[in-house]
């Protein structure tokens, strides 16, 4: 019984404790079914939407629904609130409605490619709404759209809150395509309290108490979206919403994904226990929780505990009766096999069975052994091999994957990181197509194999990749199985879709351009030949692929075409390849017509290939030929036009000369009445007028033909500006106006530029100034602005309106017609000026108010001159001042018409000079021959031989060193005419009318040193009595002054003494006319020469010079601060006559008791030099020039230019030891100050 009792306790413990394992398994197999019945219905919610989806894209291919959508489309087009398209949407509401009958839906949406939503059967808020632009922009229903129509897939969003419908949502979209054309997308919001009814029913093991769909916000917060009490009868205490706040509660403290993972958590409420069960749902975004009560779900468990002890109690009295049958023989053997048992169950294959005997328990124990050592060694076997193959797969660069019944089960590294691949995944969900698994799954049933198929799916990050899949059918686990081995390629094929897009691109050239493309190899045979080459060659690029380009070129370099090629390919050397040039080409139908030609090379691996691009000209040659002619003829019109103003300036100069000549002749004889002078006067001044409306006119015929140069010389602007505006003084004092000259500091001085256009712009404005100006004055401003040297002329005058300025610089334009017919004047000085000022890149351009005056600004960018270059107004003032002239020469003069040369002749000969007249140039040629002259005047156009001709046969004829000076006297002004003369021999070009002081000038120029007749003046003549005075009836009143003299010697002595002073009277007056501004001391030295001149001449009776004198007094008072160089100028001619005058009469005598002395101021002049000394010591220019000035005035100004010259150039060292030089030859020096000053 002992031995009974201890094998029946052990049993008993034994099948105690398989109650109670098969409890816990009970229990556990529950939780597994309960979970098992969550996973079924979060699979049927996938496999629902997947349906719908499904749907939803057949529907949206529907033609009808397609037809639909675009009908409604375009009446919305108008306006979505227009009674037609209400109606319109109500009367299809039905038929849309019968098309979503197999698609549980709470709302449709019909959207543009825009985003606009045209259509939707709720007519909520959401309606008329933009999803890229609107208020719903943030809003899964713009997510699925922008997804759908740029993917073009169909596509579902997680449930979210959806604010116009005022419940959660989910929405589904797919794209509308017709003909390749996305029509737009089709969007459905799903039910989803009906959809998640479907998952919360019919729970297996137990109602579900307490359920709630878990949604977790940006913030990680759960939220319970829904929750519902389907058990009968309600719980027992507690609402609903209660609960569902302890599940939230419950679940926000768990791991959810432990949960997730098919365990369990309890809960309690209101004293019951729950077991709680969540699973994510992906296509929701969102997780279901569901409670059952323990209670319930374990009822079965204790029924069958109940059965099972029953069961054990029958076991433990069989083991009792054979326990006292075995207990014996098989006490020992049994413990220890079950004690081996143990050991192999809790995994100890080390465990050894002792064996004793050979009877069948022995024989069992070796079994075990064997078997303990068999397994032990699969054991490592199989480790190891699990280990090699995890590494291949883990390590792998292919994505590998088993799927099976459209999930994964299996996928390794590699792919979950290629495509977000993981176990449990809906296989469809990785296509972009959805319709590609179907297809695939078709042809793997019957091939069971499919290699290099490539297919495009979602990666982890939800861009699309295009892949290359190996598919291969198998059995795992039981089940029919897909293994899959996938490579990514979507690099290969962006590389692929770039090469064929830019073939695509490079042929949509050729085929588009409008010049042909040909390209040939190295052989010279063509590879391509564009659609617009086949129009310039009529060649198909059938018929000409595959042939030598030379059939398209003309003998003889057809057949010499292929050696330019190997020439090129040895020298690489071309007058073709790399450039563009005219070529001759051979049409198909034989003739020959001009091609540009552009080649260039191309190597492509190891080829050369050549891409010429050509183009029929002939249609541009044609032009080029109707323009070069037109050319010609507009050519031949303007030298036409331009030759007819010139010969018309001609006829008009040449009368002109001697018009104004005898005008001037008799405005300075002294016996002519004062009402003769004043009709001298008015046809001098009428002339002048022709004169300068000629000139304006030649000027623009210059200008409009381009034949006017601009030159590029140094010169000192602000001294230009003096110069011109001393020539307007004199009409502007007539009219009581003042022209003042304003210089600002940064003006630039000194510029390069052509002083004579300057000069003639700004003359032109001051001149229109005076004209219009009535009252008050004008100004004249130099000032810089940037780069740019501004000159602006401002009047007072009547001004313009913004019409007349407007039109100011027309050509032949006046502000008024009024104007012309009060003012005069052709209207062409402005637009000259506009020209001129264009050619020297420059511009002008007018600022006015009517009745307020108006300002023309003239902006040039002139250079400033290099440093220490002297321009032209320097070199004339540092000159010494001499003489014209005190020689007389032998002159021919070559002149057809009388008058002319009767108005020469009295001009020159009155200056002293011979003159021999001839009438034309074959006279003049004989003249030569006979005689010896100093110098000859030819006029250019004469009868029988001009003076072009008759100057070529004199130089022709001349010996070696018998140069004789040719002046030329002509009317024309072409710059052509003037070089005509040139090269025919002649020196120089004086143009008519004849400037008789210029012209003595160019005389004594040319004349070489040593030539002609020396007078000098002041040269005493013999003792005589009765002395004749007829040489000085031009200049002198000789009975007045003789009634003044007494007598006839000492009045001639008088005059002798007067003729010495003439020079140094000229040397200051020239000085004054030159100066850039006049101070007091200048106007009171220039008065006082007025008036000296002025008594002087009375006392000698040299009337002309007295009135001279007198207006120049009379203008130094009115204008104190201008400088009156007109005047000036007349007093200058004057003194010019009387001197021509005393030179020509013999018996003027210089007695010696008139000694040469110097007419210096010593005390005066010592203290001016130590003041420039002393300011020359502080390197003070602008002291140093005034000192200078002061200077000038008590001493000869032959001595004062070179130190002028030197500080002009600032060299303060030579400027000071010539300074020091004066005090010496005075008999001063630098240290004998002190001792005068204290003398003084």
């Amino acid at each position: 019984m002992t031995f009974v009792a201890v094998a029946l306790v052990p049993a008993l413990l034994i099948g105690l404790y398989g109650l109670e394992a098969e409890r816990e398994r009970m229990k556990a197999e529950t939780l597994s079914q309960l979970s098992t019945t969550m996973d079924h219905r979060a699979s049927q919610l996938m496999s629902f939407i997947r349906q719908k989806k499904s749907h939803l894209a057949t529907l949206a291919q529907d033609p009808e629904i397609q037809s639909l959508f675009m009908e409604l489309r375009e009446a919305s087009e108008s306006s979505t609130d227009s009674t037609l398209y209400r109606n319109l949407v109500d009367s299809k509401i039905e038929e849309i409605t019968i098309h979503l009958r197999s698609i549980d839906y709470y709302d449709l949406f019909f959207i543009k490619g825009n985003g606009d939503i045209f259509v939707t059967l709720k007519q909520e808020s959401d309606f008329r709404d933009n999803l890229l632009t609107g208020t719903l922009t943030d809003s899964a229903l713009s997510e699925v759209f922008r997804v759908a129509h740029s993917t073009i897939s169909t596509v579902s969003s997680n449930i979210e809150y959806y604010p116009p419908s005022d419940r959660w949502a989910m929405f589904l979209a797919a794209p509308m395509i017709a003909e390749d054309r996305v029509l737009g997308v089709l969007a459905l919001q799903i039910n989803i309290d009906k959809a998640v009814s479907t998952l919360l029913l019919d729970a297996s093991y137990g109602q579900a108490e307490i359920s709630t769909i878990v949604y977790k916000d940006s913030g990680d917060q759960l939220i319970g979206i829904n929750a519902s009490n389907i058990s009968q009868p309600p719980l027992s205490s507690g609402s609903e919403s209660e609960i569902k706040e302890r599940l939230i509660g419950h679940l926000s403290e768990q791991d959810l994904l432990t949960v997730q993972n098919g365990n369990y958590s309890t809960f309690n409420f209101d004293e019951e226990n729950y077991l709680v069960f969540y699973r994510e749902i992906p296509l929701l975004g969102a997780g279901l929780a569901v409670g059952f009560d323990q209670s319930t779900a374990y009822q079965a468990i204790g029924q069958k505990l109940v059965v099972g002890l029953y069961f054990l109690a029958g076991i433990v009295a069989l083991a009792t009766l054979f326990s006292l049958y075995f207990a014996h023989k098989l006490t020992r053997p049994i413990r220890t096999l079950t004690k081996a048992s143990t050991e192999f169950a809790a995994g100890n294959l080390e465990h050894q069975i002792e064996v004793q005997g050979r009877d069948e328990l022995a024989q069992l124990g070796d079994a075990f052994n064997k078997m303990a050592n068999d397994l032990r060694a699969d054991r490592i076997q199989l480790e190891t091999e699990r280990e090699q193959l995890q590494k291949i797969l883990d390590s792998s660069p292919i994505g590998l994957g088993i799927s099976a019944n459209g999930e994964v089960r299996f996928a390794n590294p590699k792919l979950q990181e290629m495509l977000g691949a993981r176990v449990g995944m809906d296989i469809d969900d990785l296509y972009v197509q959805p319709q590609n698994p179907t297809s695939l799954r078709k042809e793997l049933v019957t091939k069971h194999t499919l290699l290099d198929h490539e297919a495009q799916f979602f990666a982890k990050d939800g861009t699309v990749r295009d892949v290359l899949a190996n598919y291969v059918t198998m059995t795992f686990g039981g089940e029919e199985s897909t293994l899959a081995w996938v490579v990514d390629i979507t690099d290969q094929k962006r590389i692929e879709r770039d090469v064929q897009a830019k073939e695509e691109r490079l042929r949509s050239i050729i085929n588009s351009a409008i010049d042909g493309i040909v390209v040939i190899n190295e052989r010279g045979i063509v590879q391509e030949f564009s659609p617009a080459a086949e129009s310039i060659f009529g060649y198909k690029a059938s018929e000409i692929i595959g042939q030598n380009i030379s059939l398209l070129t003309p003998s003889p370099h057809r057949e010499k075409h292929d050696a330019y090629i190997r020439k090129f390919l040895e020298t690489r050397q071309s007058a073709i390849v790399g450039a563009g040039r005219e070529v001759v080409a051979v049409h198909k139908d034989g003739r020959q017509f001009p091609l540009y030609l552009a080649v260039s090379e191309t190597p492509i691996r190891d080829q050369l290939f050549f891409t010429a691009i050509v183009r029929d000209i002939t249609r541009e040659k044609q032009v080029e030929e109707e323009l070069q002619s037109a050319k010609q003829r507009a050519e031949a019109a303007s030298q036409a036009k331009s030759a007819f103003i010139a010969n018309m300036s001609h006829e008009i100069r040449t009368p002109m000369n001697a018009i104004m000549g005898f005008a001037e002749l008799l405005m300075n004889t002294t016996s002519l009445s004062s009402e003769a002078r004043n009709q001298s006067e008015i046809i001098w001044s009428a002339s002048n007028s022709l004169l300068s409306i000629i000139d304006d006119i030649l000027d623009f015929s210059k200008l409009e033909a381009g034949q006017m140069s601009i030159e590029k010389t140094t010169f000192h602007l602000p001294s230009l500006l003096h110069d011109t505006i001393s020539i307007m003084s004199r009409r502007a004092a007539e009219k009581g106006l003042d022209i003042r000259l304003d210089i600002a500091p940064n003006a630039e001085e000194n510029v390069l530029g052509d002083p004579t256009r300057i000069r003639q712009i700004v003359l032109n404005l001051l001149s229109n100034a005076v004209k219009f100006t009535d009252s008050g004055g004008v100004t004249v401003y130099l000032y810089a602005k940037a780069h740019l040297t501004c000159i602006t002329v401002k009047d007072t005058g009547i001004g313009m309106n913004e019409d007349q300025i407007q039109h100011v610089f027309d050509p032949f334009s006046q502000a008024d017609e009024s104007i012309t017919r009060r003012f005069g004047g052709t209207g062409l000085g402005l637009s000259i000026c506009k020209q001129l000022a264009e050619r020297m890149s420059g511009r002008i351009f007018a600022e006015s108010e009517l009745g307020h005056g108006t300002s023309f600004t003239l902006e040039l960018p002139l250079e400033s001159a290099p440093t220490g270059t002297v321009n032209e107004y320097q070199a004339a003032f540092m000159q010494p001042l001499e003489p014209i002239s005190q020689r007389r020469f032998n002159i021919l003069l070559a002149e057809d018409i009388e008058t002319n040369a009767q108005l020469v002749t009295t001009r020159l000969s009155s200056e002293g000079h011979r003159i021999s007249w001839v009438r034309d140039g074959k006279e003049a040629l004989e003249a030569y021959k006979s005689g010896k002259f100093h110098l000859i005047l030819m006029d250019m156009m004469m009868p029988v031989m001009d003076g072009l001709e008759a100057t070529r046969k004199i130089r022709a004829t001349e010996g070696k060193n018998e140069h004789v000076p040719i002046i030329a006297l002509t009317a024309s002004v072409t710059e052509e005419d003037c070089a005509n003369c040139l090269a025919a021999g002649m020196d120089v070009v004086e143009r008519k009318p004849i400037n008789a002081f210029k012209l003595l000038k160019r005389m004594d120029s040319l004349v070489p040193e040593g030539q002609g007749t020396m007078l000098e003046p002041g040269q005493p003549s013999a003792e005589c009595s009765n002395i004749d005075f007829g040489p000085l009836e031009g200049v002198a009143d000789i009975s007045s002054a003789l009634a003044i003299w007494g007598n006839d010697k000492e009045y001639a002595n008088g005059l002798c003494l007067f003729s010495r002073q003439l020079s140094k009277y000229e040397s200051e007056l020239q000085r004054l006319a030159s100066l850039k501004a006049f101070s007091e001391s200048d106007q009171k030295a220039l008065k006082e020469i007025a008036h000296l001149l002025k008594g002087s001449a009375a006392n000698l009776g040299l009337s002309p010079l007295n009135r001279a004198s007198a207006i120049l007094e009379t203008t130094a008072d009115a204008a104190p601060t201008t400088i009156p160089t007109g005047a000036i100028r007349a007093v200058r001619e004057v003194l010019f006559e009387i001197k021509s005058a005393l030179c020509k009469w013999p018996p003027c005598i210089t007695p010696d008791e008139y000694p040469a002395v110097l007419n210096i101021d010593r005390k005066l002049a010592t203290l001016r030099v130590r003041e420039l000394i002393t300011s020359l010591n502080y390197l003070n220019p602008d002291r140093s020039e005034s000192i200078l000035q002061d200077l000038s005035e008590c001493w000869p100004l032959q001595d004062v230019l070179p130190i002028r010259k030197a500080l002009a150039q600032f060299d303060f060292v030579l400027a000071k030891r010539l300074a020091s030089k004066l005090l010496v030859s005075i008999g001063e020096t630098e240290d004998s100050r002190d001792e005068e000053d204290s003398d003084s």
